[in-house]
């Protein structure tokens, strides 16, 4: 006697043990046992199954938010990189107008200078007529 003359295939997807000329087929129980054992493998499959399809559905979730943050991450790189030239363009402004004060405060103060002196010059001279003319008129 073989296998498949021991075992036929039933509606409801049950396995169903032929006997074997009216008398128990010796291989029942064991047939019975991988029957089993074969259902399980398919739960466990079908769960296995599920599981992947769970994964993989994260997984397109995860790839879709490490390429929406690496866009974030790029344009704030983009927006950083704008910045520092902006930096670097205010701090050569700002030594430029530094620069230009110190010329304008040493020109002013030459200036200055001159002025008094010029200033100074004036007082001494007017200094001078008053004395003469104090002079003159006693």
């Amino acid at each position: 006697m073989t296998f498949s003359s021991a075992l036929s295939l039933k509606v409801n997807n049950r396995w169903e043990l032929n006997t074997c000329n009216g008398f128990p087929c010796p291989l029942a129980d064991s047939c019975k046992s991988l029957i089993l054992d074969c259902y399980v493998i398919q739960t466990e499959l079908a769960d296995t199954v599920a599981q992947l399809k769970t994964s993989q559905e994260h997984l397109v979730k995860a790839l879709a938010d490490v390429s929406r943050i690496s866009d974030e991450l790029l344009h704030c790189q983009q927006l950083h990189e704008q910045s520092e030239k902006q930096r670097k363009l205010l701090e050569t402004q700002l030594k430029d107008a530094e620069a230009k004060l110190d010329a304008v405060q040493t020109e002013t103060a030459y200036t200055s200078k001159k002025v008094v002196d010029k200033l100074e010059q004036r007082v001494r001279i007017t200094e001078q007529l008053v004395i003469q003319l104090v002079h003159y008129f006693q």
